[in-house]
């Protein structure tokens, strides 16, 4: 990939400790198993993988304009994601990860006020059709210019919908959140989320493996603004 003039494969997946790299070349096809949890070595690599692979930020890229603001009870809210990677975010095998992100702004009483991405367990579905979430992932057809129905084996597809982020790529959204009848400090809280597996393709092929699917966050930012 990039070795040339930038990162090499090992940088990121093999890490130096010292002067020596690592072993553990580290992987992101992660289930929660017997020895495998938050407090276990390859957690962790992962962990430190996946949260150097991607930043997020609340606001604009490279300009002054302010990050988030308020206008005729509009929030504009700009959010940023850069991929970090030599490589598609998320890449390998696309077709059975989803990276998204998940948005909440919230009042200064406790109240959401808008969220988006929220998922309420590890094996809830992501809504591909709604286009406000911003998701990267790959959308395998078993007919051919994306028509048919949505399958998980790729050996049966005849189309694919790329929604992959590119090799060291930004993508930028703005959302627009009425806020009527709104005063005091609101909160703005985002969070990019990596999930292995997508829980259709394991219900379809590894069902008892579901309970063990982990949502993992790679980054995140939050900004907080005042309504007068």
């Amino acid at each position: 990939g990039l070795a040339m003039g930038g990162p090499s494969c090992q940088d990121c997946h093999m890490p130096k400790n010292g002067s020596h790299s690592s072993h553990f070349f580290a992987g992101v096809d992660m289930l929660f198993y017997d020895g495998v949890d938050e407090k276990s070595r390859p957690y962790k690599e992962v962990i430190n993988l996946l949260e150097e692979a991607a930043s997020i930020n609340i606001g604009y890229l490279n300009t002054v304009q302010d990050s988030i603001y308020v206008e005729d009870n509009i929030l504009y809210l700009p959010i940023t994601i850069n991929n970090l990677t030599g490589h598609k975010l998320p890449s390998g095998t696309p077709f059975s990860r989803e990276v998204w992100v998940e948005i909440k702004v919230i009042s200064s009483n406790g109240n959401i006020i808008f969220e988006k991405g929220v998922l309420d367990s590890p094996v809830d579905l992501i809504d591909y059709d709604d286009t406000d979430i911003i998701l990267y992932t790959t959308v395998l057809y078993n007919e051919e210019n994306l028509q048919g129905e949505v399958i998980y084996e790729p050996s049966n597809a005849l189309s694919y919908d790329d929604r992959t982020l590119g090799t060291l790529l930004y993508d930028s959204r703005i959302y627009e959140i009425e806020v009527d009848d709104l005063e005091g400090e609101i909160t703005v809280e985002a969070r990019m989320l990596f999930r292995p597996f997508k829980p259709q393709m394991l219900e379809q092929f590894h069902p008892s493996s579901m309970s063990n699917l982990p949502i993992i966050e790679m980054c995140s930012d939050s900004v907080s603004v005042t309504i007068q």
